[in-house]
C-alpha cells in the first residue's frame, strides 16, 4: 500500500504495519490461527507522524474472528515494551499468547481481550457477573461491537436467545460517559424535552463499565428525513440546562493551529490549501454564537433512527460550545460526501436544507456566518485532521476539493459573520 503521506522516519514499517495481510504474516511466526486466515480488515488507525502509530486489525479463520491491536515504536524500543506488555498478559504458559513481538517491523501486537493500558477488558465476564442482575433477563453472552486499543471497548449484552438487551462499555471514560447520562435523563425529566437517548442502566466502579439500554432502529443516513430527525434532535440536545461539562475547543485558534501543523507535516503537497483555509479561519475569528450543550461528535455513526425520530449515542464528547458547531459538523461531512460522490449535489443541498429545517422547529438556527465559518473550521479540524490521523483513504483522495471548497465557503461571503 503507498500513501501520500511524507517519509516518518520514526516509523520506517509504518505502510506495512497498516496492512493486515502483512501483520497476519507477522503473527503466522507465534499464533496458529495466523495461518488459517481467510479474511481481514484494517478497523482502526491512530496516527502521528513522528509521535505515535496505533492500528486494530480484524481476521477471520476457521470460521473464529480475531481482533489484533498493534503499537509501532522507534526503532529500538519495542523489546522494552513487549517485555512489559507480556508481564501483563492475560495467558498462561500453555496458551497461545497474548502477546506478539515483531522486532523486525519495531511493532508489538496485543491480541484481544489484551490492550496495553486497558485491563479491565479482560474482566468483561466477571462485570458480566456482577451487572446482570441489573438486566431484565439474564446477561448470558458478551459480543465485541467496538475496540479502541488503548482507550475502550463495547460489547453487546446478550440474552439466552440471542438477543441484545443492552450495550456495556469498558474503559476509563466509562465513568464519566455514564454521569453524562444520568446528567441527560436527569435534564430531559426537568425540561420534558422531546430527545431520545439511552437510558443508563449500572455502572461497576471495581470493572470500569457501564451499561445503556440498547435502542431499537437503524444508523442515519443523509437522507432528508433522516437529517430533519438529527436536527430535531440537536436542538433539543442544544437547549438542555446542563452544566459541568467541558468547554468545546476543539476550534480554537490553537487548536487549529495543531491541525495545519499535523497537515503539512504529513501532507507537504497540500501546505498551501491548509496555511490558506486557516488564514481565511483565522481572519474571520471564531464566530462563536449562541452557546449550548453539544454532542460533540456528530456523525451517522452516533446517531439511531426510528421512524421519524433520532437518538442520540456516544456522548462521551458531550461539551458546552456554540450551537453552531455540531451543525458545522454534519454540514461538513455531507459537503464531503457529495465531493466524494457518496451523493449527488441535489441530495446533499437537500440533506443540509432538512437538518436545518428540522433545527428551527425547536430553536432558531444559528446565523448564516456562524454556520460557514463551523463548517469551514470542520473540515480543517476533523474532515481533513481525521482523514491524516485514522487514515481515511477515500477521503484522503478528496482532501484538496474539500480544503478549496471550504475555502470558497468563507472568502465568498467576504467578511460576514
Amino acid at each position: 500500500m503507498t500513501l501520500p503521506f511524507a517519509h516518518d522516519p520514526a516509523f520506517p514499517h509504518r505502510d506495512a504495519l497498516l496492512d493486515p495481510a502483512f501483520v497476519a504474516a507477522c503473527l503466522a511466526r507465534r499464533v496458529d490461527w495466523a495461518t488459517r486466515v481467510t479474511r481481514f480488515e484494517r478497523v482502526r488507525v491512530t496516527y502521528r507522524i513522528g509521535r505515535s502509530l496505533r492500528m486494530l486489525h480484524r481476521f477471520e479463520a476457521s470460521g473464529a474472528e480475531y481482533h489484533v491491536a498493534a503499537r509501532a515504536f522507534r526503532p529500538g524500543q519495542s523489546a522494552r515494551a513487549f517485555a512489559k506488555a507480556v508481564t501483563a498478559a492475560d495467558t498462561s504458559p500453555t496458551e497461545a499468547p497474548g502477546v506478539v513481538h515483531g522486532p523486525d517491523v519495531d511493532a508489538v501486537f496485543w491480541l484481544f481481550p489484551n490492550d496495553r493500558r486497558v485491563a479491565t477488558l479482560r474482566a468483561i465476564e466477571a462485570a458480566r457477573g456482577f451487572l446482570s442482575p441489573r438486566l431484565p433477563r439474564p446477561w448470558v453472552e458478551s459480543r465485541l461491537v467496538a475496540w479502541a486499543p488503548e482507550n475502550s471497548a463495547t460489547f453487546q449484552c446478550l440474552d439466552a436467545a440471542g438477543a441484545v438487551m443492552a450495550y456495556a462499555k469498558v474503559g476509563a471514560c466509562a465513568s464519566s460517559e455514564y454521569e453524562r447520562y444520568i446528567a441527560l435523563a436527569d435534564a430531559l425529566a426537568q425540561t420534558g424535552a422531546d430527545l431520545r437517548v439511552p437510558r443508563p442502566i449500572a455502572f461497576s466502579p471495581a470493572h470500569n463499565t457501564m451499561l445503556v439500554e440498547a435502542v431499537t432502529g437503524r444508523r442515519l443516513t443523509y437522507e432528508p428525513r433522516d437529517m430533519r430527525a438529527m436536527g430535531i434532535a440537536l436542538a433539543h440536545l442544544h437547549g438542555l440546562p446542563l452544566t459541568g461539562l467541558p468547554a468545546f475547543e476543539r476550534f480554537t485558534r490553537p487548536a487549529c493551529r495543531d491541525a495545519v501543523d499535523l497537515l503539512t507535516r504529513s501532507l507537504p503537497a497540500l501546505a498551501s490549501a491548509v496555511e490558506g483555509l486557516a488564514a481565511e479561519l483565522a481572519t474571520r475569528g471564531d464566530s462563536t454564537g449562541q452557546p449550548g450543550c453539544l454532542h460533540g461528535d456528530v456523525h451517522p455513526k452516533n446517531a439511531i433512527v426510528n421512524g421519524s425520530r433520532a437518538t442520540l449515542i456516544d456522548i462521551e464528547e458531550m461539551a458546552l460550545g456554540p450551537r453552531a458547531a455540531d451543525l458545522g459538523s454534519l454540514l461538513a461531512r455531507l459537503q464531503w460526501a457529495r465531493i466524494s460522490e457518496e451523493r449527488s449535489p441535489a441530495a446533499a443541498r437537500a440533506g443540509a436544507a432538512a437538518l436545518l429545517d428540522g433545527y428551527s422547529t425547536v430553536s432558531a438556527v444559528p446565523e448564516a456566518g456562524a454556520l460557514r465559518w463551523h463548517t469551514a473550521a470542520a473540515v480543517l479540524v476533523e474532515r481533513a485532521q481525521r482523514a491524516v490521523t485514522r487514515i481515511y483513504e477515500p477521503e484522503l483522495g478528496h482532501l484538496d476539493a474539500q480544503l478549496a471548497e471550504a475555502t470558497r465557503l468563507l472568502v465568498g461571503h467576504g467578511g460576514a459573520r
